[in-house]
């Protein structure tokens, strides 16, 4: 039979597309009929990958090749670690303990990003963190829970811990937080625990904390050392000792951060925003802070006896009903330098006496107290507008508004050197002003040309010690001249006097300085006349 005969028979029972296969030696086998069968280029548009589907990969020659999750190839070379993708697994659901996952995630995202989604991450141990990584959530709905049992205490790595625990530690540099809520287990009343929200450690350097709401915490919802921090846009709430707490810390930036109902512990140290040091705290901004209902004091530095904190600016914040004081800056022995309060608003303070001041300031030398609005609540005899006592020293009190308490601006102990101009102080309960200290310099012009200088109206007649810019002294009937010993008078000093009560012979005739003391000469006095002198000094 010939060739031809023998394809022509085969062609009656073999379809063409295979007898063409067979002489061109290609594939046997059915022509692809579905999308599953076709090739890659083929195939139509599918929904994306997700974590349970499987790709195969094949690494080198030789190697067979295998099949691999497509979360595992999102993670090659990525930037963001998912708690709750394969390997990590956390489940977020408040009821499982998600501690061990939500670690393994840190640990394998560090220096990357490490992402909360959506849900209740319950944690038992705190969570390290470490350097260069991002923590970000998805706002408020990404909760990251305290159980209700007490963390471990000194648990946190050396240098820091000593006595408490947190939900976050971070220990090293460039540590972002951002768009999480931290909750705690305190219950919103009592004793405080031991517990942190965030802690941002000793060697800590150039961290953020962003956009974090910090709630419910037995210590303060954020502790910061280290330095080069910001700590912007936060909402803090029912935290028992501070909101903020500012510890050991330089050159840090707590900026536009909302507080409420913290410091339930409720004691003078407890705040919204805190700055303490054993050590020393220099150059922190405390800038455009809401800060309502604390339960103790409004902003507070607590620094130890000894230790310094300077360069603290407090501009800008709004202290709304504090149960205690407004803005304090006031430890006695600390050695707190360069302090600027400027442009705050303190609204009804309602601590009593002594605990309800809207700025206090004590001990602290250079300070600028300038534009801020004080309206007290005059609970009891006591609270000030503006309290500066202690031995403040080289300050400036300008443009304040103060009203409604019940001194409006008070300088007492032993304050010295302080220029006070221009202030608008009226409508208080006890005294607009009371000026009281024994220490030199202090010079006062209010909005209205009032000139006030520390002043002692004595009963002594005859020769009597008054160590202020102003006095009254008395020249027996007849007298004809009192000897005032001073330690102000120089002998370039001017001394003027006048007679204050109604003489018809009395006239001031001279009056000489020396070193310490001045003579006021007058016509003999038919009656015990008072004669009122004002010392000036030239630099």
């Amino acid at each position: 039979m010939s060739l031809t005969a023998r394809m022509r028979r085969l062609a009656a029972h073999v379809p063409l597309w295979m007898l063409v296969a067979v002489l061109l030696g290609g594939y046997i086998g059915p022509p692809p009929s579905t999308a599953a069968d076709a090739r890659i280029s083929e195939l139509t548009d599918g929904t994306p990958a997700v974590a349970g589907d499987y790709v195969p990969v094949s690494r080198t020659a030789g190697v067979a090749t295998r099949k691999v999750t497509a979360q595992s190839i999102a993670n090659l070379g990525s930037v963001v670690f998912n708690v709750k993708l394969p390997p990590y697994n956390a489940v977020g659901n408040g009821t499982a303990d998600d501690t061990v996952a939500v670690q393994a995630a840190l640990t394998a995202g560090a220096a990357a990003t490490v992402y909360f989604p959506p849900g209740t991450y319950k944690i038992s141990a705190y969570l390290d963190v470490p350097a260069g990584t991002t923590v970000i959530g998805a706002g408020r709905g990404s909760k990251i829970l305290a159980a209700a049992t007490a963390f471990a205490v000194n648990s946190l790595p050396a240098p820091d811990g000593a006595g408490a625990s947190a939900i976050f530690y971070a220990g090293a540099a460039n540590t972002v937080f951002r768009d999480l809520y931290v909750a705690g287990a305190y219950a919103g009343t009592g004793a405080s625990g031991t517990v942190f929200g965030i802690y941002l450690g000793t060697n800590s350097t150039n961290c953020t904390v962003e956009g974090v709401w910090l709630e419910d915490h037995s210590w303060s919802g954020l502790l910061v050392h280290g330095s080069g921090h910001l700590i912007r846009g936060n909402y803090t709430k029912h935290n028992a000792i501070d909101g903020i707490e500012i510890y050991d810390a330089s050159a840090t930036r707590v900026i536009g951060n909302y507080l409420t109902g913290d410091g339930a512990a409720s004691a003078n140290g407890v705040a919204g925003i805190e700055v303490t040091a054993v050590t020393a705290s220099t150059g922190i901004l405390i800038h455009g802070n809401i800060i309502k209902d604390s339960a103790a004091s409004g902003i507070v530095t607590s620094p130890a006896a000894g230790i310094t904190l300077k360069d603290l600016t407090i501009t800008s914040n709004q202290v709304l009903s504090p149960a205690l004081k407004g803005i304090t800056v006031a430890v006695s022995g600390a050695t707190q330098t360069d302090v600027l309060i400027a442009d705050n608003i303190v609204d009804t303070p309602l601590g009593s006496g002594g605990s309800g001041h809207g700025i206090f300031v004590y001990d602290v030398t250079r300070f600028t107290i300038r534009g801020n609005s004080v309206r007290g609540a005059t609970v009891g005899s006591g609270p000030s507008g503006i309290k500066i006592a202690g031995a403040s020293t080289r300050g400036v009190v300008s443009s304040n508004i103060l009203t409604g308490n019940w001194v409006g601006l008070e300088i007492a102990d032993t304050a010295n050197n302080i220029a006070v101009l221009t202030n608008h102080i009226y409508t208080n309960s006890g005294a607009d002003t009371s000026i009281t200290t024994s220490g030199a310099g202090i010079g006062d012009v209010p909005t209205f040309g009032r000139f006030y200088l520390q002043y002692t109206n004595t009963a002594t007649v005859g020769a009597v010690t008054i160590n202020k810019p102003k006095m009254r002294v008395n020249i027996a009937t007849a007298g004809t001249s009192v000897v005032v010993t001073n330690s102000l008078v120089t002998a370039a000093s001017t001394v003027l006097c006048q007679a204050s009560t109604n003489d018809t012979t009395a006239q001031v005739k001279n009056v000489v300085p020396a070193a310490g003391s001045f003579t006021l000469t007058t016509v003999a006095v038919t009656a015990q006349t008072s004669f009122d002198c004002v010392l000036f000094n030239a630099d």
